[in-house]
This record gives C-alpha cells, sequence and structure tokens, in this order.
C-alpha cells in the first residue's frame, strides 16, 4: 500500500457510511420518535440518518433492531415510501456490524432497499441505497460488486440533481473516494469537487475531501493543482486547530516534494511536523511513514547516523500485518545502504536477502491485486458497455417521444387545415354554381363528385388505416410526412407523392387513366412490362383491373374508381384467370373471384 493510499484511507476511516460516531452521548429508548413530528420527508431522512449514526454503535444489538423495527412503523403510519426504503438501508447496514463480515441478511436487505426504492419509483433513494450497497462491498474490498452499484448509482447521478439526494455532501464523496480506490482520478476529482457545493456535517469532512482531491492531482503528476488543494485542506485544518490533520496534509505535501527531488529540506521540515503531530496524537501508522520518509532523505543526504536513528525509530511501529510489508521493504533497503557505506558487508548481504525476501512476499501480494484488478477492469468494461447501451437506449426512447409528439401536433394541424380548405372549396364551388346556373350544372356536378371522392377516399383511409389497405397507408402517411416537410426527399423519392392522385381521381375517362398510369409507372416502373412480357395478350382495361389488384384493393374500391359494378369487377376476374392462370412474380399479382 503506498503512502498516498495510506494517507486517504486514513482519512476515509473517519466517516462510515451511515455508521459514525458523535461525541456526545444519545437516548437508548424510542431513539427515532422525533422522526415522527418532523412534517418535511427530506427533513425526517436526515433525522433518521443522524439518529442511527448516534446509536447504531452505541447501544446494543438488541435495542438498536427494536428501534429500527420502530423507524418502520413510523414510515409506515406516514406513508413515507422514502423513509421505508431508508429503513431497509439501515437494516442491513445492522447487520453488517453484528456480523462484522459479508452476510446473506445484510445482502437481502440491502437488495430489499434498491428494489422497494425502485418499484416506488424514488431516483433519489434508489441512488443512496445503491451507494449504500456499494460501499458494504467496497468495505469488504469486494471490488467487482461494489463496482457494479457504484457504477448503477453513477448512471442514474447523470440524470439527477445531486441535492435531492439526502447528505449529498456524503453520497457524493463515498462515490469519490471508491473512484480514487480503483484509479480513476477523474471521476474521483469530480464527485469530491462536487461534494464540496454541498453543506458538511463537518469541518474535518471537508478538509479530508480537499486533501483527497490533492492527492487524485498529485497521482495524476498534476503537482500545482495538487498544492492548492493541499494548501485549501491545510489551511482549513489550522483554522479548526485540527492538529492531526495539519500532520497528515503536511505529510503529503512533503512526499510530493520528495517524488520531484526538489524542496528537500521543507519536505524534511514538514515530515518532522507530521511525526510530532501523529506521535502526539497517538497515530501510529502516520508516524511511522513519516519517520520512513525522513530516514529517506537523510540518506540522500549520506547522513548515515542520523537515517539510522529514524530506522531504528520506524521499526518500533512494525507489526506482522501484511500492509506493513511495504515499509519493512523499504528499511531493509536503507539498513542495506547504510552498512555498504560503511563497508559492513555481512550485514550488507544480511539486509539484502532480507530486502529479497520481503519483495517476495510483497510481489505474491500484488500478484493477488493485479488479478482483482484485471477482474474489475473486465467488469469495468462489461458495465461501461451497459452503460452505453442504457443511454443510447433511453435517447432513442426520448427521440421517439418527442417525434411522436411532433408528429401527432402536426398531423392534428394538417387535419385542421385540410378541413379548412374543404370547406372554403365547398362554399366556392356553391358561390360557383349560383353564378354558372344550368349550363354550368353538370360541370360543377362532376366538380362535386369528385371532391367528394376525394373525400371519401380520404376518410375511409383514415378509418381503415390498420385494417384494409397497408400500401395506401404506407403511401398516406408518406404523402402526409412529405406535406409537412417531416421527412426527406431522399428517403421517400418524389414520385411517391404522385400516387395520391389514387385516392382524388376517377379512372373511368382515358384520360384519368393515363394520368394514373403516368404517375404508377414512376413508382413500379416494371410492372405492365413484366406482365406483358408473359402476357402479350392482355388488354388495356385489364391492365388496369391488375395496377388496382396491386394496390391491394378490393372488388368495391375498383368498382368505385373504373366505375363500373362489382359484378362487372368480379367478371373481368373471372376473365383473368381464365387467359393468363395463376400469375406468378413477386410483382404480379395473384388473381381472387
Amino acid at each position: 500500500m503506498s503512502k498516498l493510499a495510506v494517507s486517504c484511507l486514513k482519512g476515509t476511516l473517519f466517516f462510515f457510511f451511515y455508521l459514525g460516531i458523535l461525541s456526545f452521548p444519545v437516548k437508548a429508548r424510542d431513539s427515532y420518535v422525533p422522526v415522527r413530528s418532523i412534517k418535511s420527508p427530506a427533513g425526517r431522512l436526515d433525522r433518521a440518518i443522524e439518529i442511527n449514526r448516534q446509536t447504531s454503535l452505541r447501544i446494543d444489538t438488541t435495542t438498536v433492531l427494536r428501534d429500527l423495527n420502530q423507524l418502520h412503523k413510523i414510515a409506515t403510519d406516514l406513508d413515507d415510501k422514502a423513509l421505508e426504503c431508508l429503513y431497509y438501508g439501515l437494516m442491513a447496514n445492522q447487520y453488517s456490524i453484528i456480523a462484522d463480515r459479508p452476510n446473506a441478511r445484510s445482502e437481502e436487505y440491502h437488495q430489499k432497499a434498491v428494489d422497494l426504492a425502485k418499484a416506488y419509483n424514488l431516483p433519489a433513494m434508489v441512488v443512496v441505497n445503491l451507494i449504500n450497497y456499494g460501499y458494504y462491498h467496497y468495505n469488504y474490498r469486494q471490488m467487482v460488486p461494489a463496482y457494479k452499484y457504484f457504477l448503477e448509482a453513477d448512471l442514474l447521478l447523470k440524470n439527477l440533481n445531486p441535492a435531492t439526494l439526502p447528505q449529498p455532501s456524503r453520497q457524493l464523496k463515498i462515490l469519490g473516494y471508491f473512484y480514487y480506490y480503483i484509479k480513476e482520478y477523474n471521476q474521483a476529482i469530480y464527485y469530491l469537487k462536487t461534494g464540496l457545493k454541498y453543506p458538511s456535517e463537518s469541518q474535518r469532512e471537508t478538509i479530508d475531501i480537499n486533501n483527497t482531491i490533492g492527492l487524485c492531482y498529485a497521482l495524476q503528476s498534476k503537482d500545482q493543482q495538487a498544492i492548492y488543494y493541499y494548501n485549501k485542506a491545510t489551511a482549513l485544518a489550522e483554522a479548526a486547530k485540527d492538529t492531526v490533520w495539519v500532520g497528515i496534509v503536511a505529510g503529503n505535501t512533503a512526499r510530493l516534494y520528495l517524488q520531484n527531488n526538489e524542496k528537500i529540506d521543507l519536505a524534511l521540515e514538514k515530515f518532522k511536523l507530521n511525526r510530532a503531530y501523529s506521535i502526539r496524537f497517538n497515530e501510529p501508522l502516520d508516524a511511522m511513514l513519516a519517520i520512513i520518509d525522513i530516514a529517506s532523505i537523510h540518506i540522500k543526504k549520506k547522513e548515515w547516523k542520523l537515517a539510522e536513528q529514524y530506522l531504528n525509530e520506524a521499526e518500533t511501529f512494525l507489526d506482522a500485518k501484511p500492509f506493513f510489508l511495504v515499509s519493512k521493504l523499504k528499511i531493509a533497503d536503507m539498513r542495506a545502504a547504510i552498512a555498504e557505506s560503511r563497508h559492513q558487508y555481512r550485514e550488507y548481504a544480511s539486509f539484502l536477502k532480507q530486502y529479497v525476501s520481503l519483495k517476495d512476499s510483497l510481489q505474491q501480494r500484488d500478484n493477488s491485486t493485479e488479478i482483482e484488478r484485471v477482474r474489475l477492469f473486465w467488469e469495468k468494461h462489461h458495465f461501461d458497455k451497459q452503460r452505453e447501451a442504457m443511454v443510447k437506449q433511453a435517447k432513442e426512447e426520448q427521440s421517439k417521444k418527442r417525434n411522436l409528439i411532433i408528429f401527432s401536433s402536426l398531423l392534428v394541424i394538417i387535419l385542421i387545415l385540410f378541413y379548412s380548405r374543404q370547406r372554403l372549396k365547398n362554399k366556392h364551388a356553391a358561390a360557383t354554381l349560383e353564378k354558372q346556373k344550368i349550363e354550368h350544372q353538370l360541370k360543377q356536378q362532376q366538380v362535386e363528385l369528385e371532391l367528394e371522392t376525394a373525400k371519401l377516399a380520404l376518410i375511409n383511409f383514415t378509418d381503415n388505416l390498420r385494417e384494409k389497405n397497408k400500401i395506401i397507408e404506407h403511401m398516406r402517411s408518406q404523402i402526409e410526412l412529405m406535406d409537412a416537410n417531416i421527412i426527406s426527399l431522399e428517403q421517400y423519392p418524389a414520385q411517391q407523392a404522385g400516387l395520391q392522385a389514387l385516392l382524388e381521381t376517377h379512372l373511368m375517362t382515358e384520360e384519368s387513366w393515363k394520368r394514373f398510369k403516368g404517375m404508377f409507372l414512376k413508382v413500379y416502373p416494371s410492372f405492365f412490362r413484366e406482365i406483358l412480357s408473359r402476357y402479350p395478350l392482355t388488354s388495356e382495361s385489364e391492365l388496369r383491373i391488375l395496377s388496382l389488384l396491386r394496390l391491394d384493393l378490393n372488388n368495391r374500391e375498383i368498382a368505385e374508381l373504373l366505375g363500373i359494378t362489382i359484378d362487372g369487377v368480379k367478371k373481368a376476374k373471372q376473365r383473368l384467370r381464365k387467359k393468363v392462370g395463376a400469375l406468378p412474380g413477386d410483382n404480379i399479382p395473384q388473381i381472387y373471384p
């Protein structure tokens, strides 16, 4: 574990999610009664979280569980869905404390909290419970499942105002610490900086966040930004007279100087300050790290005796725990350097052997860590793909809804305009009839008949859009879309628009037939050619029947368009069957009676 990582981990230990301990005493019975009298749902959430933080580790387990059940009753009585979701998350945390390891009861309550928040459509509570669930796995270093829940929370936060979360600074800080741990420093910085925008429960938490942002920048070799946030953390710690954090930040600043081989004397001064405060306030791990760094500076200066004194002091803090391996390795390396400078080759060989042995042990540990990181990488890749698909799907759904609204609005406008236009035409036709009197009556009747036929065709098309005529449905929809300039003409050729005449004309006359045939050939250019190539004796009237059959019109519609009876259509189709039989080919319709 690196010094920077240890320093950050020390900071996070001050803030366990929902489970921190305050210094003042708490009431051991009926802890959640005050929640009932709070009118604001957000206020009830915050108060319940604070009560849990005060009681979860300071009251016996039986009482805590009983009080949490009391919280559930309050949530039920008030019909507070968010408070009910919080209850299940707090129960999960409490069973985690009881077992002090991953356990089935915690998993059950965590999942219940998430599922319930989704069922109630409470996105803020979904995010909070996902973060809580992720932190549960993170706390036991189960990074792959932790990443799953943090990633889902991250995705939901893209479309959610963090201010709607209960205690947003705490939620965002946890996300930031997780991304720091898995070395996604830009994401960590984003969430930690966002968390600083909201009120924090303590000055120490604000100091910790600024210090961690500095660590993220330092690990990205962005020294100026790192120093800026270290200075902010130092100023806040000094203002709060928090000498522990003054020492921690001083040590981080010194390591940055030492890493770049600059300001070594200033680094030494800050390490000594870190050592003094850490010893004074019983922070042995941080004290040991600072002392090792002090010894390394004296090694650089070839001040062997001073280096040896500090190494002796550092060894008093060592323990047999795995995370001391890095420190033991550095001490062995520096002792070998001191022995070599004094020509004590036997001691040099002994320390070198110890160094190699520790390095092998560290390599084995790092290999296990690397395997876990590889698993996390592939899990991250999987979830990133999943997230991209979800984002794409959400955008597509949003686009479809928007287009549907636009299309519906334009369709209503078109229908209104069409209706108004038809009314104007009818009025104009009536006025023309009066003026032209009897000599124009026949012509006017023909105009009215054409208008009524077009209107009937359009009404019939609208009423039977899905039931009767798929081809006419397609043409009508595209005609209306092109009229409204919704879709481009490149997607649907301009020739298709001409088929609107199918709904407005009468094919009984040669002139109408020629106009229809011209439009029809623009859409189906090979239709007549293929029929005539197979059946050269097909007549012009039979071609009319076949073309209308190609458009899937029924006998009645064909009769209306051709101005003949339905029986006439049936007889014409029978003659066609006798003449040509079954008509093969995709472009030639079958003949039915």
